[in-house]
């Protein structure tokens, strides 16, 4: 043992002095080649001996955070650490955590510089905190809400549950808590099919020691081969868990290749089939890196859309949009909250309060911050609450004045438009509304240039008011989608509503509440006012009409009996929302203008949340519809959105609850394959404490033993979509084997059949996609070919179409180029001058490895 600890120190100090000879060969030829530059510009005021000094430490380090810092270097120096936020014209600007000392070896005068804190010496064994008899009471106070109780004077019993949220705090706190479980001898089958690297033995060799790792190579450094190879030396049952059906099919692929004989061992899973392996027992398990149509979507202007006319580009509550999908399903959960309905797959995430009881006190706890997070609809439970905006945005475009929109909200609440006639009219029987009703009708009609009117009493006793004109007409069924004839659960509101001033808004709502709304004095005193309405996307969206004013309002439904009658969906403004209300409209309707007022608080809780005002909404039911429907989802910058007012998730983004999920797997060995441990959310803590003990290796190390390629990257900057094509039109007459990434399915479809390509996305079926990659010299893909698929024959990766300026999508596009043959594999990308200035960002995950891009212009 002694002797191997010698010989291990020995080999160390040898790597030591061979990296301290290179870093000292190194400075020397930049200093004597920096001294030649300066000669050659005739500049001679140069402190050569400060010069020197300098390229010893040739970086600033200036903290950005807790525990984060930037490491500042000019560009003329070749030295590259940790995650490239930013770069000028002079300078790059890293950022390193405390984490990447665990993956990647920090030069010496950085360590001494951040002097990270000692981590805490706890470990986390079969359910309890290990914490030694010195630091058993820190430890109760600082994770107290993650344990249950003290045993002895060393350790803590954990939490039913709460296992791995305190792993992810104590990673956090800068503490690796895992304790070596080395895989038993029994578990270990002898098998030599795959001939591995020096650093994938010594990959090897840790996991051996470990029992669980995570391991973050480069693309192309082999890192399925070595799942693959660990897949095949552990006897029993085995788990791939992988994020895409894409990556799955290739994974069941290379299973079939390289372990036939072992694959009845194997099950390959996405990480949404959790409930089909959660009850399982495994030997090894590896991780490898919607909405119904109908949904209303608040844009950022504060007008709206259905989900299912989505476009590109379309600038959102949440962010610009830059992908959007559609998929067939045949499992809808409706959700009923107390603010509105929303349908959407067992899938999708949202952003909800799951809100916490005080036992001893027999009462709430006060909601915060921290107690928001992202769930899966099928995770939701009745009691949780989603967020509503305190207020949306508004914008005007449209020109109808208050007296033109009171009238429209009269015709759509009250009104009928004949079918095949040009005839408008409202008939009321209700006692004391002849007069409001006759003189809305009337100026509104006169706004619009339309001076003939008649009334009349019908026989059955009710008022009658109407007119006769084709051109409004038109402008109600046309601008305002008020349906002829029966109009019960058809009628809608558009953005020319949404659009308009909002006096004209509130005049509208005016005409709503004085057709169809009352007040009532509830039994203890407070006031309520009401609407009710049998079409519930009018409803949904009068309740965002009244949150341009930041008015929150309740929905409830009425199912009504009889084949003839649909169900009611009302609305109902109490507390100080009703005194808001009644302050800011002064209804047509006299009945409802009443003198009294509310005392206490806003409906429904308040919360502050990323510096914005939400409502807590709570989920009153949730059902499971079986019926075959297209859903829709789309991405945004912050990868948030307002869906029927409540805030809502992208499907494509995993939410960090999902890891809590995927840590109850049960299983004896782990190990975790990721190009980059790097989240751009930040919480790199959940992949560590989902593998296990890390294990690192540089590109410079990969280039020098020749095991990936180094694209060339060049970017092409244009002026428009329309030059875009042009371009992409000229690089598509070299004929190479080529994968064209565009996030647009709308633009990857135009592609698609402008060019005559195949093109491989979510609705392409599963197992025709690694296929037609295969055998397609030219394929468009969407985000399904982003991270896993490998193809050696690959020469050209050519991007149209992006996510932002996100990095991570960036780096593992480049990265299909990794597993190439090929000797110069090329990466391009196409922007145009607009997305280069808001987007050029995703470039820094090319710059930060050291590889240079070629503008053109």
């Amino acid at each position: 043992m002694i002797e191997e600890i010698r010989k291990s120190l020995e080999e160390s100090l040898r790597k030591l002095d061979e990296y301290i000879a290179k870093i000292q060969a190194e400075r020397e030829r930049i200093a004597e080649e920096l001294e030649k530059k300066l000669e050659e510009l005739k500049v001679f005021n140069v402190d050569k001996e400060k010069l020197r000094d300098f390229l010893k430490e040739p970086f600033v380090l200036i903290p950005k955070r807790k525990e984060e810092w930037y490491v500042i270097v000019p560009k003329f120096i070749p030295f590259h650490v940790g995650w490239l936020e930013h770069e000028t014209k002079s300078y790059n600007i890293f950022v390193i955590n405390k984490y990447f000392q665990w993956i990647y070896e920090l030069p010496e005068a950085i360590k001494k510089r951040i002097k990270i804190p000692e981590p805490l010496p706890f470990k986390v064994i079969d359910g309890y905190l290990h914490t030694g008899t010195k630091l058993q009471e820190v430890a109760w106070e600082r994770y107290k809400k993650f344990l249950y109780r003290k045993e002895g004077k060393d350790r803590i019993r954990i939490k039913k549950g709460y296992e791995f949220l305190l792993i992810a705090k104590l990673i956090e706190d800068g503490c690796l808590p895992f304790v070596p479980q080395p895989v038993e001898e029994e578990d270990i089958r002898e098998w030599d099919g795959i001939k591995l690297r020096s650093y994938q033995k010594r990959a090897w060799e840790k996991f051996l020691k470990c029992g669980a790792i995570g391991v973050y190579w480069a693309f192309g450094a082999g890192k399925s081969l070595f799942g693959l190879y660990c897949l095949a030396r552990i006897k029993g049952r085995k788990l791939v868990v992988v994020p895409t059906l894409t990556l799955k099919s290739q994974w069941m692929e290379r299973i079939e290749k390289y372990i036939p004989e072992y694959k009845h061992e194997i099950d390959v899973v996405t990480y949404l089939a959790y409930d089909k392996v959660k009850d399982n027992n495994y030997a090894l398990v590896i991780f490898d890196e919607c909405l119904t149509g109908d949904t209303t979507i608040v844009l950022e202007d504060g007008g709206i859309k259905e989900i299912k006319d989505i476009k590109r580009d379309k600038v959102f509550e949440g962010g610009k949009t830059s992908f959007e999908f559609s998929r067939k399903t045949n499992l809808i959960y409706k959700i009923r909250s107390d603010f509105s309905i929303l349908k959407t797959t067992p899938t999708h995430p949202h952003i909800i309060v799951r809100k916490r009881r005080d036992k001893h006190n027999n009462q709430w706890f006060k909601v915060n911050e921290k107690d928001v997070r992202v769930c899966f609809a099928k995770d939701l439970k009745e009691g949780d609450c989603f967020l509503v905006p305190e207020k949306i945005p508004h914008t005007t475009k449209t020109k109808w004045t208050p007296e033109q929109l009171r009238f429209v909200g009269l015709i759509a609440c009250d009104g009928h438009i004949e079918k095949n006639k040009n005839v408008i009219k409202v008939a009321v029987k209700k006692k004391g509304e002849k007069e409001w009703v006759r003189d809305v009708f009337i100026k509104g009609i006169n706004s619009f240039g339309v001076k003939k009117y008649w009334e009349f009493t019908n026989k059955r006793g009710d008022y009658v008011i109407g007119c006769s004109s084709k051109k409004l007409k038109n402008i109600l069924t046309n601008k305002f989608k008020i349906p002829e004839g029966k109009k019960a659960e058809k009628i809608d509101i558009t953005n020319e509503v949404f659009y308009s001033s909002l006096n004209s808004i509130k005049a509208f709502i005016d005409a709503c509440f004085s057709s169809e709304g009352w007040v009532r004095i509830e039994n203890n005193g407070s006031c309520r006012i009401y609407f009710s309405c049998t079409s519930l996307k009018f409803t949904h969206k009068l309740q965002l009409l009244l949150k341009k004013f930041g008015i929150h309002s309740w929905l409830t439904m009425k199912k009504r009996s009889g084949n003839n009658h649909h169900t009611l969906y009302i609305i109902h403004i109490g507390n100080k929302d009703f005194n808001k209300l009644m302050d800011l409209i002064k209804f047509s309707r006299k009945s409802l203008n009443i003198e009294k007022r509310n005392k206490g608080k806003f409906q429904n809780d308040e919360l502050i949340w990323n510096g914005k005002k939400y409502r807590l909404v709570k989920i009153l039911e949730i059902k499971k519809e079986k019926i075959d429907t297209t859903v829709y989802d789309f991405s945004t910058e912050t990868h948030m959105f307002l869906a029927n007012g409540c805030l809502t998730h992208n499907c494509q983004h995993l939410p960090a609850n999902t890891y809590i999920r995927l840590s109850t797997l049960k299983a004896k060995y782990r190990v975790g394959l990721s190009g980059s441990p790097f989240r751009e959310d930040g919480r790199e803590n959940l992949i560590f404490a989902l593998t296990g003990f890390p294990i690192g290796l540089n590109w410079e190390e990969l280039i020098k033993l020749k095991v990936v390629k180094v694209p060339r990257f060049k970017l092409y900057v244009v002026r428009d979509y329309h030059e875009k094509f042009r371009r992409l039109e000229e690089l598509l007459k070299i004929p190479v084997k080529t994968l064209i990434f565009c996030d647009s399915i709308k633009l990857g479809k135009q592609i698609s059949s402008r060019f005559g390509i195949p093109f491989v996305y979510g609705e392409t079926p599963e197992r025709e996609r690694m296929e037609i990659l295969r055998n397609s010299d030219m394929v468009v893909v969407s985000r399904v070919a982003d991270e896993g698929v490998s193809l050696p024959d690959i020469e050209r990766v050519i991007e149209v179409a992006f996510l932002f300026g996100s990095r991570q999508q960036e780096s593992q596009r480049f990265g299909r180029l990794m597993h190439s043959l090929k000797e110069e594999p090329e990466h391009i990308i196409i922007m145009t001058e607009k997305e280069f200035q808001a987007y050029q960002k995703r470039l820094y995950a090319i710059y930060e490895r050291g590889f240079r891009i070629e503008i053109v212009r």
